[in-house]
């Protein structure tokens, strides 16, 4: 079972990965392309983040409420990030509601006390980026999936207030971020973000609620030369 899933995630992020870099290159955009898809002015397609976060055992939908009980374990994570261009048909599939698609790969590290665990988390996301409000403060909101492999299954996945589950290390990855940045400097944000990982209700034959990490984060955004 666990070793299907690795197989078809990888299948599916080496699609996404073949589809950024053959993409086509579109000789124009209409006006409403440029809006939805460009990158905004001083802003690249290529980000790197840096992310700390607290890892909390609570339910997804308590975090989503700033409902927080945090643990003695933090997350550190290094992430590279990919906006795929206009002309990609991803990107004009959910342009029709105003988002952009992005392709990204994230290393953590965790302070478990089991050990010291590293997760590997290949992902996608949608980035909403149009708010009234930009021109006083650049905002964009994100929803990420993937998949996320763990080198160690940490503690909190094996306990569930006290009751021992059956965790793994492949699980279901989601991410849920909002984003802020000077209008003079958009290739910079700063960042707040939902880490998560769980067995979607036994998918991935777990039966843990899953471990969020809570915290912040920063973003460069560049162009390669």
């Amino acid at each position: 079972m666990s070793l299907r899933i690795i197989q078809y995630a990888f299948i599916f992020i080496a699609a996404l990965l073949g589809l950024a870099v053959a993409e086509p290159k579109p000789a124009s955009m209409t006006p409403q392309q440029q809006m939805i898809y460009q990158p905004q002015p001083e802003q690249g397609l290529w980000g790197v983040a840096a992310y700390y976060g607290r890892i909390n055992d609570d339910l997804l939908n308590q975090l989503l409420r700033f409902q927080y009980k945090f643990q003695n374990t933090a997350l550190y994570a290094a992430e590279l990030n990919y906006r795929l261009a206009p002309a990609n048909p991803l990107n004009q599939f959910f342009g029709a509601i105003n988002a952009k698609f992005e392709v990204n790969a994230n290393v953590t590290y965790q302070d478990d006390p089991v050990g010291p665990i590293y997760e590997f988390t290949p992902y996608f996301n949608l980035r909403w980026i149009n708010f009234p409000w930009n021109h006083y403060l650049t905002t964009t909101l994100a929803f990420g999936e993937g998949v996320s492999y763990a080198t160690s299954i940490p503690l909190l996945e094996k306990r569930d207030h006290n009751v021992s589950i059956n965790g793994r290390r492949l699980e279901n990855y989601l991410m849920f971020e909002a984003t802020a940045s000077l209008p003079s400097r958009p290739d910079w944000q700063i960042f707040y973000r939902l880490h998560h990982r769980s067995g979607v209700f036994g998918i991935y034959d777990s039966s843990n609620s899953g471990s969020t990490a809570v915290g912040v984060g920063i973003r460069h955004y560049f162009d390669w030369a």
